[in-house]
């Protein structure tokens, strides 16, 4: 993640998941183009570059012969809400069919003038609640989430580094969801994978079998408020 573009923390990071379905330099420049629909707009410069590399990836351990490649990329970008805001987009392969898009945000309730960071407000969530919703109604998702700190890896049961197998797209189960939603202010699954009910958090229904669940927030709030 660019440290002089989005400095401080803690970070808000909305993430989702998405199947690898066919070459990266295709799906990598899909995400981008379906992103650039949304309020993200990216500014990273040397586009092209960028995601060549990702293409081409790196080895995990390079003194090992049979050594995962990691295939990642992170670009700067505004974010159009009604306070412009700086983000890192982060694109992951995290298994041979997975992709992970994360954007981080600078995450503290107070702005940062020193490093031009801008607070996040309590009255301000909604925005990003809109626009992992604005997301998914592009990407379809099987999952995505908004929480301070923790992103869709916190669904799979593993700790593992990725890349790895046991963050197979199909190994996300919705019995994961459930366990983990606590953790997270707002979280969307795609309810074309598996239907859920007894649901214990407020939710609605959205369009593209879209299920939006709303905690009470509790995690962000206490985070938010250990730096204040």
């Amino acid at each position: 993640m660019s440290s002089e573009w989005l400095r401080g923390g803690p970070f808000l990071e909305l993430s989702f998941l998405l199947e690898l379905q066919t070459n990266r330099n295709t799906v990598v420049w899909e995400i981008v183009k379906k992103l650039e629909k949304t309020k993200i707009e990216i500014v990273e410069k040397n586009l092209e570059q960028h995601i060549s590399a990702f293409v081409a990836g790196y080895p995990f351990d390079e003194s090992a012969h049979h050594s995962p490649a990691i295939h990642t990329l992170s670009l700067r970008a505004n974010v159009g809400f009604r306070r412009s805001r700086r983000a890192v987009v982060s694109i992951d392969q995290i298994a041979s069919n997975a992709l992970m898009v994360n954007t981080y945000f600078y995450g503290s309730s107070e702005d940062a003038p020193e490093w031009d960071q801008i607070g996040i407000k309590e009255n301000e969530l909604v925005e990003f609640n809109d626009l992992l919703i604005d997301l998914y109604g592009h990407f379809e998702f099987k999952i995505g989430c908004i929480a301070y700190e923790e992103n869709v890896l916190e669904f799979f049961s593993s700790d593992d580094t990725t890349p790895n197998e046991c963050y197979s797209y199909e190994l996300l189960t919705a019995k994961h969801l459930l366990m983990k939603t606590h953790l997270f202010v707002t979280t969307i699954w795609n309810e074309a994978y598996e239907k859920i009910s007894n649901i214990p958090y407020p939710y609605e229904r959205l369009d593209k079998n879209g299920l939006l669940i709303k905690t009470n927030g509790r995690y962000l709030n206490e985070t938010a408020a250990t730096n204040d």
